[in-house]
């Protein structure tokens, strides 16, 4: 499954709006929605605060 594929479903796992995760991992709403169709690819820091803040291992998430 692909990334951004990824993001989505842990974002709405943890019941977030693209806004709410982007406001709490202290990124744009517009990175978060890029990410999700695949349009962007974060610096490793950008992805382990998201992660942080949808409870999962950023090493795990890159990697499946």
């Amino acid at each position: 499954m692909q990334l951004g594929k990824r993001l989505k479903l842990a974002r709405i796992e943890n019941d977030l709006t693209q806004a709410e995760l982007a406001k709490k991992a202290n990124v744009s709403e517009v990175t978060i929605c890029h990410m999700e169709k695949g349009k962007h690819y974060p610096r490793k820091e950008t992805i382990e605060r998201i992660c942080g803040q949808l409870g999962i291992n950023a090493e795990d998430f890159e990697r499946k």
